[in-house]
């Protein structure tokens, strides 16, 4: 009967070293080629900087060129006394056309306000004496026209406008006062303005063709017959 015995042990087996020429070969040829490629990207990265930095230095150029050219377009222009005559001709004429707008609005706003102003104060002067018969408004100036029962009540009517704001102040260059045997006297205080107005009037009176005359010749003028 035979019996084998095993000589070769573990503890007597070489170790075999893990660090063979073969993995020190590999693992530096990796190295190598992770070197390269993080030295490619850095290149591709520095280069793409580099160029986005040499495009936005020639916009920044480019930029500086136009504003130069625009700062001396500028420059000339501030010395040019042609264009400097046109526009201050063109600053001259907005500035009378927003002054002549602003004084119409305020003309027609004064002018109705005036004249719904006036007829009520005209309404307050109540005097039983004294009655009109024609009233004229036009361009700020005022003409009455009535009938009065006895003389004197004329200029005491009149006085009693200085306790109203639309009618002291008022100056009448027109008097005017006649008898026309209807047991009342005529009168006519007013402004010289309407001397015409008043003399067309008149002649319509005593059988002349009408002649419709206020909204022709008087702009913003109103007239109340009552």
């Amino acid at each position: 009967m035979k019996h084998l015995a095993n000589l070769y042990v573990a503890e007597l087996q070489p170790n075999r070293d893990p660090l063979t020429l073969k993995v020190v070969v590999t693992v530096f040829a990796g190295m190598i080629a992770l070197v390269a490629l993080l030295a490619l990207g850095g290149g591709y990265y520095v280069a793409s900087q580099q160029a986005l930095a040499a495009e936005l230095s020639s916009r920044n150029a480019a930029v500086q060129r136009q504003v130069k050219q625009v700062q001396e377009e500028l420059q000339q222009a501030l010395h040019d006394r042609q264009l400097i005559n046109e526009i201050e001709s063109l600053q001259q004429s907005i500035a009378q056309r927003r002054r002549l707008m602003h004084q119409m609005q305020r003309l027609t706003q004064a002018g109705q306000a005036s004249f719904a102003e006036v007829l009520t104060d005209l309404a307050r002067v109540d005097s039983d004496q004294v009655w009109l018969t024609r009233i004229l408004l036009a361009n700020y100036e005022m003409t009455l026209q009535g009938q009065t029962t006895v003389a004197h009540a004329l200029p005491h009517w009149l006085a009693n406008f200085s306790h109203y704001s639309t009618l002291r102040n008022r100056h009448f260059g027109v008097f005017e006062l006649r008898d026309e045997d209807t047991g009342s006297l005529h009168f006519v205080v007013g402004s010289t303005a309407h001397s015409t107005l008043l003399e067309e009037h008149a002649a319509d009176e005593v059988g002349v063709a009408p002649i419709q005359v206020l909204p022709q010749v008087v702009p913003n003028a109103g007239e109340v017959r009552p």
